[in-house]
């Protein structure tokens, strides 16, 4: 009887030791895809973009122009989007497509930022064709709703995947393009 309650306690023990690896393997797991991959490739969007006048032209679509001028806004966008964007977009899918992860819950989580690039690129071509006048403004609505509610998933998957590793934002280094690192807590 003295017996199986040792053996019991030490395999107890064992389980508890084992668990307790495989989150902080998780953990490191999760703090490595953030820092290493997902914000070098946030970033790596921020530098192929810089100095693209993308918003600027936006902005004098909005405020109103002449026939000609607007024109000659909307070819540029066009050639911004297919030129620029939609080759930076490939290269972002295919980043995250290359990373290898051992964690089932860190390979939905990239899984799920991969789905949510497709959609913006998808958003992206669209957006072409509106400025090609071959489709409304009003027809981007789905893509725009689809980005936003993947985007919020993928947000909230990361802070749930965080609190189950313990793992936090790390304010005190220095925040690469508006974004934190990640930490053990």
């Amino acid at each position: 009887m003295k017996k199986t309650v040792v053996f019991l306690t030490i395999l107890l023990v064992s389980v508890f030791i084992s668990a307790c690896s495989a989150k902080s393997k998780a953990a490191e797991e999760l703090i490595d895809y953030y820092n290493e991959e997902w914000v070098p490739l946030q970033e790596d969007k921020e530098i192929q973009t810089d100095g693209m006048d993308m918003e600027h032209i936006l902005h004098q679509l909005s405020e109103g122009t002449d026939k000609e001028t607007e024109e000659l806004l909307r070819e540029e966008l066009v050639v911004l989007l297919e030129d620029t964007y939609i080759p930076m977009m490939d290269d972002v899918i295919e980043g995250y497509q290359s990373i290898e992860l051992e964690h089932e819950d860190i390979q939905e989580l990239n899984e799920m930022v991969i789905e949510t690039e497709k959609v913006r690129k998808k958003l992206l071509e669209k957006m072409i064709l509106v400025y090609k006048d071959e489709i409304s403004e009003e027809e981007l609505t789905p893509e725009q709703e689809e980005l936003r509610i993947t985007e919020q998933e993928d947000t909230d998957y990361l802070e749930e995947l965080m609190d189950d590793f313990d793992v936090e934002y790390d304010e005190e280094s220095t925040s690469i393009d508006g974004f934190y690192l990640l930490k053990k807590e």
